[in-house]
Protein backbone atom coordinates (compact mmCIF):
# COMPACT_ATOMS: atom_id res chain seq x y z
CA UNK A 1 0.00 0.00 0.00
CA UNK A 2 1.34 3.35 -0.69
CA UNK A 3 1.63 6.68 1.09
CA UNK A 4 -1.60 8.20 -0.45
CA UNK A 5 -3.76 5.18 -0.35
CA UNK A 6 -2.77 4.71 3.42
CA UNK A 7 -3.92 8.25 4.17
CA UNK A 8 -6.78 7.88 2.40
CA UNK A 9 -7.58 4.94 4.78
CA UNK A 10 -6.35 6.81 7.82
CA UNK A 11 -8.90 9.61 7.00
CA UNK A 12 -11.63 7.55 6.20
CA UNK A 13 -11.37 5.77 9.88
CA UNK A 14 -10.95 9.26 11.17
CA UNK A 15 -14.05 10.27 9.58
CA UNK A 16 -16.32 7.01 10.52
CA UNK A 17 -15.00 8.04 14.10
CA UNK A 18 -15.84 11.88 13.78
CA UNK A 19 -19.32 10.74 12.68
CA UNK A 20 -19.79 8.12 15.53
CA UNK A 21 -18.92 10.95 17.97
CA UNK A 22 -21.09 13.25 16.47
CA UNK A 23 -23.76 10.72 16.17
CA UNK A 24 -23.27 10.22 19.74
CA UNK A 25 -23.16 13.92 20.51
CA UNK A 26 -27.53 14.49 21.50
CA UNK A 27 -28.07 11.22 23.66
CA UNK A 28 -24.73 12.82 25.46
CA UNK A 29 -26.28 16.44 25.82
CA UNK A 30 -29.78 14.87 27.03
CA UNK A 31 -28.37 12.78 29.45
CA UNK A 32 -25.53 15.84 30.87
CA UNK A 33 -28.42 18.25 30.83
CA UNK A 34 -30.19 16.10 32.96
CA UNK A 35 -27.41 15.30 35.58
CA UNK A 36 -27.12 19.13 35.55
CA UNK A 37 -30.67 19.28 36.53
CA UNK A 38 -30.34 16.93 39.43
CA UNK A 39 -26.99 18.79 40.89
CA UNK A 40 -28.90 22.11 40.48
CA UNK A 41 -31.91 20.74 42.74
CA UNK A 42 -29.52 18.88 45.09
CA UNK A 43 -25.48 18.74 44.53
CA UNK A 44 -24.52 15.02 44.97
CA UNK A 45 -20.64 13.45 44.44
CA UNK A 46 -22.13 10.49 42.50
CA UNK A 47 -23.54 12.72 39.56
CA UNK A 48 -20.64 14.82 39.56
CA UNK A 49 -18.63 12.20 38.83
CA UNK A 50 -20.70 10.27 36.07
CA UNK A 51 -20.99 14.58 34.92
CA UNK A 52 -17.12 13.93 35.28
CA UNK A 53 -17.04 10.51 32.88
CA UNK A 54 -19.20 12.19 30.54
CA UNK A 55 -16.59 15.20 30.35
CA UNK A 56 -13.38 12.68 30.17
CA UNK A 57 -14.67 10.93 27.52
CA UNK A 58 -15.27 14.14 25.35
CA UNK A 59 -12.07 15.48 26.47
CA UNK A 60 -10.01 12.26 24.95
CA UNK A 61 -11.40 12.31 21.57
CA UNK A 62 -12.86 15.73 21.04
CA UNK A 63 -9.33 17.33 20.18
CA UNK A 64 -8.16 14.53 17.79
CA UNK A 65 -11.54 15.06 15.92
CA UNK A 66 -11.38 18.82 15.33
CA UNK A 67 -12.91 20.14 17.97
CA UNK A 68 -10.44 21.81 20.24
CA UNK A 69 -12.56 23.96 22.12
CA UNK A 70 -14.70 21.37 23.00
CA UNK A 71 -11.83 19.29 24.10
CA UNK A 72 -10.29 21.49 25.94
CA UNK A 73 -13.25 23.07 28.38
CA UNK A 74 -14.24 19.40 28.85
CA UNK A 75 -10.65 18.64 29.58
CA UNK A 76 -10.58 21.52 31.92
CA UNK A 77 -14.11 20.46 34.11
CA UNK A 78 -12.77 16.62 33.95
CA UNK A 79 -9.64 18.20 35.74
CA UNK A 80 -11.59 20.10 38.47
CA UNK A 81 -13.50 17.02 39.02
CA UNK A 82 -11.13 14.16 39.14
CA UNK A 83 -8.64 16.67 41.34
CA UNK A 84 -11.38 17.31 43.60
CA UNK A 85 -10.78 15.90 47.25
CA UNK A 86 -13.06 13.06 47.78
CA UNK A 87 -14.01 14.81 51.26
CA UNK A 88 -15.08 18.08 48.90
CA UNK A 89 -18.34 19.46 49.13
CA UNK A 90 -20.74 18.40 46.25
CA UNK A 91 -22.17 21.85 45.85
CA UNK A 92 -18.66 23.82 45.85
CA UNK A 93 -17.50 21.35 43.47
CA UNK A 94 -20.95 21.79 41.60
CA UNK A 95 -20.40 25.92 41.80
CA UNK A 96 -17.18 25.24 40.88
CA UNK A 97 -17.57 22.95 37.59
CA UNK A 98 -20.99 24.37 36.27
CA UNK A 99 -19.92 27.28 34.07
CA UNK A 100 -17.38 24.71 32.38
CA UNK A 101 -19.81 22.22 31.84
CA UNK A 102 -22.57 24.70 30.45
CA UNK A 103 -19.70 25.71 27.94
CA UNK A 104 -19.30 22.62 27.24
CA UNK A 105 -22.95 21.59 26.53
CA UNK A 106 -22.70 24.92 24.26
CA UNK A 107 -19.87 23.95 22.15
CA UNK A 108 -21.50 20.16 21.55
CA UNK A 109 -24.16 22.07 20.35
CA UNK A 110 -22.41 24.37 18.47
CA UNK A 111 -20.78 21.16 16.68
CA UNK A 112 -24.22 20.02 15.87
CA UNK A 113 -24.98 22.94 14.49
CA UNK A 114 -22.38 23.28 12.47
CA UNK A 115 -22.86 19.44 10.85
CA UNK A 116 -26.38 20.96 10.21
CA UNK A 117 -25.16 23.99 8.14
CA UNK A 118 -22.49 21.89 6.16
CA UNK A 119 -25.41 18.52 4.94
Amino acid sequence: MNRASSQAQFDGQVSAIRDQFLAGLPDRILEMEALCVALRRAPDRGRIDQLGMHLHKIAGIAGSLGYARLGETARRADATVSQAPAEASAAALWHEIEAQVEQCLDDMEDALDALDRSA
